[in-house]
């Protein structure tokens, strides 16, 4: 394990005074985002009471006891509990270099199942994200169905190699130009004459140097299309919602985190503490830049990034201490629309570009050289 140093804040939270944990440049943003849970919770304690900095291995070691002291849930048999266990203590030594998740698009809960879900599961901490297709945008949802972020890619590569093929079986393949050049001419001899029949012979030829297209069955056709027709599909789906944040799911979050919840939320490759209080949602500052501002958590309430920042009360600085307004999160007709056609602008806590999308923990794929490499395996300080 490394021994990083984490700077310490201390904020008012639940009527006392509790320290949190704030991000380095391209810190362990899902280690930072689970302890700072417990850190609220009061399950977890920092080893002094006004720390200035903790170590990695300070976090790692305490998560550690904290997975040990754990109650198993009821029906849970031991075996259960022991592999969920060794599951969790084989992946601290790796959380400095993030985690993989994969998201599946039907609702706030909805990941594909891996044993790097357990850390959240085995602490009772939910991991929720907003990246959620609206059940109205029929044509969308018939495709992602239960698939997960990695197979919406794999359905882009597959509809790239179907297009690719239906190319070379529907154009006509000619010989290089050069090879044409290089042919003797058919009106040419020693003795300046022409031949018979001259005009005919060089139209053979010439329909010699094009080899008709190999004709696909009606079965491979239908497939191939199909194939094109969900790849597109996906893709316009990743490009227009690359946010990873939608009106559905936002709705959703609303609807799924309770008052004064404490949970872990996922979005573009990041790990956020995240609750709800008063009816909004709110984002944990733990950007290493915070630390000595009163400023303690953000404003999670539009997929365009359009956001306020609050004190450790949840009152706007510089508005004379007041509470925002409470706000009623229904879904404007207009939103599904917005939805589909994607943002209008970029999250400007979300400074990547929206345009070529890699599966979780893949190298790029051959038969896709100008994807560009996105992991969920590691975070940004934004």
């Amino acid at each position: 394990m490394g021994d990083t140093e984490y700077q310490v804040k201390t904020i008012a939270y639940g009527g006392k005074f509790v320290p949190i944990i704030m991000q380095n440049e391209n810190g362990p943003c899902p280690l930072i985002a689970l302890c700072n849970v417990l850190l609220l919770r009061g399950k977890m304690h920092l080893p002094s009471s006004n720390p200035e900095s903790v170590s990695f291995r300070y976090l790692a070691n305490t998560l550690s006891e904290a997975f040990m002291n754990v109650e198993p849930a009821t029906g849970t048999s031991t075996q259960h509990m022991e592999l969920a266990l060794d599951d969790c203590m084989a992946l601290l030594p790796t959380l400095q270099a993030g985690l993989d998740v994969n998201v599946r698009f039907q609702h706030t809960q909805d990941f594909e199942y891996t044993a790097n879900l357990t850390l959240f599961d085995l602490l009772r901490v939910r991991l929720l994200h907003g990246w959620i297709v609206s059940p109205d945008d029929k044509p969308t949802a018939s495709v992602l169905r239960d698939l997960s972020y990695n197979h919406l890619v794999e359905l882009v590569i597959e509809m790239q190699v179907a297009q690719e093929e239906k190319r070379k079986h529907h154009s006509p393949k000619s010989s290089p130009p050069s090879e044409q050049q290089n042919l003797p001419s058919t009106n040419q001899n020693q003795d300046n004459s022409c031949p018979q029949d001259g005009g005919n012979q060089q139209h053979d030829m010439s329909s010699q140097l094009q080899e008709k297209p190999q004709q696909l069955s009606q079965e491979k056709e239908q497939q191939l299309d199909e194939t094109i027709r969900k790849g597109l599909v996906a893709e316009e789906w990743l490009n227009t919602t690359a946010g990873q944040l939608t009106y559905t799911g936002l709705q959703m979050l609303h609807e799924d985190i309770h008052d004064d919840e404490l949970v872990v939320f996922f979005r573009n490759n990041h790990f956020s503490t995240a609750t709800k209080h008063n009816g909004h949602l709110y984002l944990l500052l733990t950007d290493v830049g915070y630390t000595n501002e009163n400023d303690v958590w953000e404003s999670l309430g539009d997929i365009d990034g359009d956001s306020y920042r609050v004190n450790s009360d949840f009152k706007i600085p510089g508005r004379g201490g007041a509470y925002p307004q409470q706000q009623q999160h229904q879904q404007h007709p207009q939103h599904h629309q917005r939805n589909k056609q994607g943002q209008k602008k970029q999250n400007h806590n979300n400074p990547q570009q929206p345009v070529h999308f890699q599966r979780v923990g893949k190298k790029p794929p051959p038969e896709a050289p100008h994807y560009q490499q996105q992991q969920h395996s590691g975070c940004v300080v934004q």
